[in-house]
């Protein structure tokens, strides 16, 4: 057996024994958190941190927690990092919730440019919505953006159970309401 082979076979040795023990820990966080509080929605992923004995614990709602080594506790809040001072618990929250701005469906929206429009920014905004449009008149004040907006009608208890298209003929009111 020459020398590379040798070390191969050593590393694999070492490193397999690791890799169980790591599957056999995550499948014991999920059973002891799963029996413990059973109203926990579903476990989508365990990883380490970069904190000894820490796991995080990802939620199928996004929601992140933290545990220890046997899933004896559950920690909810931030994890920092103090020599960096870098929120661990932020930074993997912006990593799960971001969307490739490639994948919206761009033809269905209004693209605003002001200045170089640098920066992308992608609005949806309803136009009977006070606040949108307290947001909307407030944009032109920021940076050079491209603002891609796009348009959609959920103000009202009525509209959320039949959305319609922006642009769709409105409903008649009935008679005798103000108009």
């Amino acid at each position: 057996m020459n020398f590379w082979t040798r070390g191969f076979s050593l590393g694999a040795a070492l490193l397999f024994p690791l890799w169980v023990w790591a599957q056999g820990q995550e499948a014991l966080i999920r059973k002891n958190l799963s029996d413990r509080i059973p109203q926990l929605p579903k476990i989508e992923e365990i990883s380490r941190t970069p904190m000894n004995g820490l796991f995080e614990v990802r939620l199928q709602t996004n929601e992140l927690y933290y545990t220890d080594a046997e899933g004896n506790f559950l920690i909810t809040g931030q994890l920092i990092e103090t020599r960096t001072r870098r929120n661990l618990t932020e930074e993997r929250e912006n990593k799960l919730n971001a969307i490739d701005f490639s994948t919206l469906p761009l033809k269905d929206a209004i693209t605003l440019v002001r200045g170089q429009g640098r920066r992308k920014l992608a609005v949806f905004e309803d136009p009977n919505c006070g606040f949108c449009r307290r947001f909307e008149r407030d944009l032109p004040r920021w940076m050079t953006s491209r603002c891609t907006c796009f348009s959609t009608r959920c103000s009202g208890p009525t509209r959320w159970k039949n959305p319609k298209p922006f642009g769709a003929p409105r409903t008649p009111l009935p008679r005798g309401w103000p108009s």
